[in-house]
């Protein structure tokens, strides 16, 4: 997790997990540039090893008090789809998480994305 799952420009570290259907973990996320860390937990909703992971997150900042969901559905042992719901927040100063990141030359492309007031979740897809 702490290799894959940390957003770009960011370096992950894991303090506890505990990989089974109920377990939790716990990590943090810190930026390369500010040296800004955000810590955060939750709890394993699903596990299917080399296919799927669906999990809880809520990071320990009061002032980002709710909680995420993320899945990560895996084919062949690489991300082939990947939905990204994402809730505009202000961590810091603010992080530009998609800075430098050239989703067309890693091979993704875009296939929709829906907007609700909450949060916009974007759907990609590696093309063939």
């Amino acid at each position: 997790m702490a290799k894959w799952l940390p957003p770009n420009g960011f370096t992950g570290r894991v303090q506890h997990l505990d990989a089974r259907v109920g377990g939790s973990y716990r990590m943090s996320f810190t930026n390369f540039t500010t040296g800004n860390s955000h810590a955060f937990g939750g709890e394993h909703l699903e596990l299917v090893p080399h296919e799927t992971m669906r999990d809880t997150g809520q990071f320990d900042d009061p002032n980002l008090p709710d909680v995420m969901q993320t899945s990560v559905t895996l084919r062949a042992g690489l991300i082939d789809e990947l939905h990204l719901a994402v809730r505009p927040i202000l961590l810091g100063s603010g992080e530009h998480l998609w800075d430098g990141l050239d989703l067309h030359a890693l091979g993704y492309a875009r296939t929709h994305a829906i907007a609700s007031e909450r949060a916009t979740h974007v759907f990609l897809s590696k093309r063939a």
